[in-house]
C-alpha cells in the first residue's frame, strides 16, 4: 500500500513538473509558435486563466502569493469601477478582459514564484539569455532566414536585416537583452565595478545587435545609478560613454536612429492625424484624452488595446478612418499611452504604484531581498519602456519582466531576517 502511495505521488510529480515546463515552453516561445500556426492566438489568455485558478488556490497557504492576489485584485476592482462608463459601449465582457490582459504581469510573477522559486528562476533567466544570444547570432549569420521561416515584413536599419531571434519580433528581442541585462548587472551583490562595466560592454553590444533603440536606455539608467557612488565610478562611467560614443560617432547605423527619431518626433509635432508614426499619434490622442476626461479616461477596450477594435472613443477624436485603425496596425505599441488614455492620470499612477508594490512583496514580508539598483534601473527601464512597446499588455514582454523580477531575489541571512522581525 505503501509503495502504490508512493507511485501515485512520483506520477503526479511528473505531470506537474510536465505542465510546469509545457507552459513555460509555450510563454517563452509564444510569438514563434503562433506565427507557426502551431499555437492559437488566444492560447496564452487560457494559460493566463489556468495561473490565475492556482494562484488563487496557493494564496490559501503562501503568504507572499496571497498578497500578490490581494494586489491583483484590488487593482482588478480599482480600474473596473474607473471603467463603468465603458461598460455601455464595449459590454461588460470586453472591459474585464482587457484589464485581465493590462494585470497579466502580476499573475506572471505569481506563477513563477510558486513553480521555479527565486533559485530556479535566476537558472532559467541564464537559459533563456544564453537561447536569445544564440539565435540572435544565427539570425544575423542567414540574414532574412528567420523572416521568411516566421513569415514576417523584413525590416531593414544601418547595415542589413533587423533581426527577429527565436523571438520571432525584433521588439521582444530587444526587450529581451534590455531586461535580462539589468538583471545580470545590477542583482548581484559583491560583484567588482570592472566585471560590472565588462558586463555592461557586452549587453551594449548585443543591444547594438538587436538594432532596437529602446533597449538603449538601460545604459544611461545603470550609469546614472553608478555616479551616485563616487568619483571613481563617475569616471568609469564617463569612460565607458566616450568609448562607446567614439565607437558609434559618424557611423551609417547612429546616422540613422538620430534621423528616424528625430523625423517621428517632427512628424507627431506638426501633424499628429497624418502623422506616419503611430507611437506618436497613439501618445498625443492620450494626453488629449486624459486631458479632457480628466482624471480617469474613457476606461478599458477602449484606447490602444486589443479589445478596442472599433472604439468609439477613435470616431471622437477622427482616427477611426486611420489605415492604422483600420489595420490593428501598432495601435497597441506604447503601453503607457494606452494606460493613460484608458485609465487616465490617476489610473496610469495607480498602475505604476501597483508595479511598484509587486516588486516590494517579497521585500515587505521580511524573507527575501535584492540590490536597490536592480530596483531603481528596472523600473525606470520599465517606465521607459512602456512608452515605446506594450511591455505589460503583451505575453512574451511581461513573462520576461516578470521572470527577471523573481530571479532577482535572494534569501534574507537569518541574521538579518532576525534583526527584520524584531
Amino acid at each position: 500500500m505503501k509503495i502504490d502511495a508512493i507511485r501515485v505521488l512520483n506520477l503526479f510529480k511528473f505531470y506537474k513538473i510536465l505542465i510546469i515546463s509545457f507552459t513555460f515552453i509555450i510563454l517563452f516561445f509564444q510569438v514563434a509558435l503562433s506565427k507557426l500556426s502551431i499555437l492559437p492566438s488566444f492560447s496564452d489568455e487560457l494559460v493566463l486563466a489556468g495561473i490565475l485558478l492556482v494562484s488563487i488556490t496557493r494564496s490559501f497557504i503562501d503568504p507572499i502569493i496571497k498578497k500578490f492576489m490581494q494586489i491583483y485584485f484590488i487593482a482588478f476592482i480599482f480600474f473596473f469601477l474607473i471603467s463603468l462608463g465603458a461598460i455601455p459601449h464595449r459590454g461588460i465582457f470586453s472591459v474585464c478582459l482587457q484589464i485581465f490582459i493590462h494585470l497579466k504581469f502580476i499573475l506572471f510573477v505569481s506563477f513563477i514564484w510558486m513553480t521555479l522559486g527565486v533559485k530556479h528562476a535566476l537558472k532559467a533567466s541564464y537559459i533563456f539569455l544564453a537561447i536569445t544570444i544564440v539565435f540572435l547570432f544565427i539570425n544575423i549569420f542567414t540574414n532574412d532566414l528567420f523572416n521568411q521561416l516566421f513569415d514576417t515584413v523584413v525590416m531593414k536599419r544601418g547595415w542589413g536585416v533587423r533581426p527577429i531571434g527565436i523571438q520571432a519580433d525584433t521588439a521582444s528581442l530587444g526587450t529581451t537583452i534590455a531586461l535580462f541585462g539589468c538583471l545580470l548587472i545590477c542583482s548581484f551583490k559583491n560583484i567588482s565595478n570592472n566585471i560590472k562595466m565588462l558586463a555592461l560592454i557586452l549587453f551594449s553590444i548585443l543591444v547594438i545587435l538587436s538594432t532596437v533603440r529602446t533597449a538603449l536606455i538601460l545604459i544611461p539608467l545603470i550609469v546614472l545609478w553608478w555616479l551616485k557612488d563616487s568619483m571613481k565610478s563617475f569616471f568609469i562611467a564617463l569612460l565607458f560613454i566616450v568609448v562607446m560614443g567614439v565607437s558609434l560617432k559618424s557611423t551609417d547605423y547612429t546616422d540613422e536612429i538620430i534621423d528616424i527619431t528625430v523625423q517621428n518626433i517632427e512628424w507627431t509635432v506638426e501633424n499628429p492625424v497624418e502623422s506616419a508614426y503611430i507611437r506618436g499619434i497613439m501618445l498625443f490622442f492620450s494626453v488629449d484624452i486624459a486631458n479632457s476626461r480628466f482624471p480617469i479616461g474613457t476606461g478599458a477596450a477602449t484606447y490602444g488595446t486589443v479589445t478596442s477594435d472599433d472604439s468609439y472613443v477613435y470616431a471622437e477624436i477622427g482616427l477611426h478612418n486611420s489605415r492604422f485603425f483600420i489595420d490593428k496596425e501598432g495601435i497597441y505599441d506604447s503601453n503607457f499611452a494606452s494606460l493613460l488614455g484608458e485609465f487616465g492620470y490617476l489610473g496610469l499612477i495607480v498602475f505604476l504604484y501597483v508595479f511598484y508594490l509587486i516588486m516590494h512583496v517579497p521585500i515587505i514580508k521580511g524573507k527575501y531581498e535584492n540590490n536597490a539598483e536592480f530596483r531603481f534601473v528596472l523600473y525606470l527601464l520599465v517606465v521607459g519602456y512602456s512608452i515605446a512597446t506594450p511591455i505589460f499588455m503583451n505575453t512574451y514582454p511581461a513573462f520576461i519582466l516578470a521572470l527577471v523580477i523573481v530571479a532577482s531575489y535572494h534569501s534574507v541571512a537569518p541574521d538579518l531576517k532576525n534583526k527584520n522581525n524584531s
